[in-house]
């Protein structure tokens, strides 16, 4: 595990090169963040994890549960946790943890500057 997370530290070192600036900047407020660009970043995680994940019969459609995520830069998880709120039973809480783990990579590319190594989400079950 050690040298999974030293192997995941150097190509965020790799990622985190200088790049040529954007051709346009963020909108300003909001201290600079894109608000489009974030939905599009939750968007993206929730259809990760979404394809990793089978929704037990125990959790309904529409139910939302908050997720506490951290990872590295690249998208490598290191935890996903059940926070409250969650409407889902102890088996949903595991398999969506699992499902957190399965769908790493997280999607990272174009989302770098919304980019955040501790992601708090809101997960809402729904089938693929």
């Amino acid at each position: 595990q050690l040298q999974r997370v030293a192997e995941a530290r150097r190509r965020a070192a790799a990622e985190e090169a200088p790049r040529p600036a954007p051709a346009a900047s963020a909108p300003p407020g909001n201290d600079g963040i894109d608000a489009s660009l974030l939905a599009r970043y939750q968007a993206a995680i929730q259809q990760a994890v979404l394809s990793k994940w089978t929704r037990p019969e125990t959790v309904p459609l529409g139910a939302r549960c908050r997720l506490i995520i951290r990872q590295l830069p690249g998208g490598e998880v290191m935890s996903a946790e059940v926070s409250s709120p969650c409407d889902y039973d102890e088996q949903g809480r595991r398999s969506i943890e699992a499902a957190v783990l399965k769908a790493q990579p997280l999607p990272h590319a174009g989302f770098e500057s919304v980019f955040n190594r501790t992601l708090i989400f809101t997960f809402t079950a729904q089938d693929r």
